[in-house]
């Protein structure tokens, strides 16, 4: 529920601030101080539901984000977000990995196809399935750096990346 309320708080704040700056007299401003940005940095993941309702309320703000770091799991789903409002920095590193029954459940090879095949384009999965899994994991992730995400077509680098 603090998530819930959270993500409105966001959402209200990002309108009010974004109808501020829209007139064409705040444009040098936003020049000086550009619009704020949600940084992922090291995000374990967590319920696909959750990120949904997460990235959805991303989308509407439209505020832009930036993968700093590793995101895994259900982070990866920023990818469900237009091209043109998120970015990895050099350090991005985003981490795949079947769905489950709960944590530590009951692997859902089929249904994470079906998902993934609607959510993710197919020239990542492509990739993910070319890389081995590790068999000493139950449910091993699959990393794909900035500058494979970015040769694959799927992703694009951050402007004034604080990592050049």
């Amino acid at each position: 529920m603090m998530l819930r309320s959270a993500l409105l708080s966001l959402f209200f704040v990002t309108a009010a601030v974004t109808a501020n700056t829209t007139n064409t007299a705040n444009a040098g401003v936003e020049a000086i101080f550009p619009p704020p940005a949600i940084i992922l940095e090291d995000n374990s993941g967590g319920t696909v539901a959750t990120f949904e309702y997460f990235y959805d309320a991303i989308k509407l703000s439209g505020i832009p984000v930036r993968v700093r770091g590793v995101c895994e799991s259900a982070c990866t789903w920023v990818m469900t977000l237009p091209a043109e409002q998120w970015c990895l920095e050099k350090t991005g590193v985003l981490g795949f990995h079947f769905l489950t029954a709960g944590a530590g459940g009951r692997i859902l090879k089929e249904v994470s196809r079906s998902v993934m095949t609607r959510k993710f384009p197919k020239a990542l999965l492509d990739h993910l399935a070319t890389l081995p899994s590790d068999p000493r994991y139950h449910n091993p992730l699959f990393y794909v750096d900035q500058p494979k995400l970015i040769e694959l077509g799927v992703a694009r680098a951050c402007e004034n990346d604080p990592h050049d």
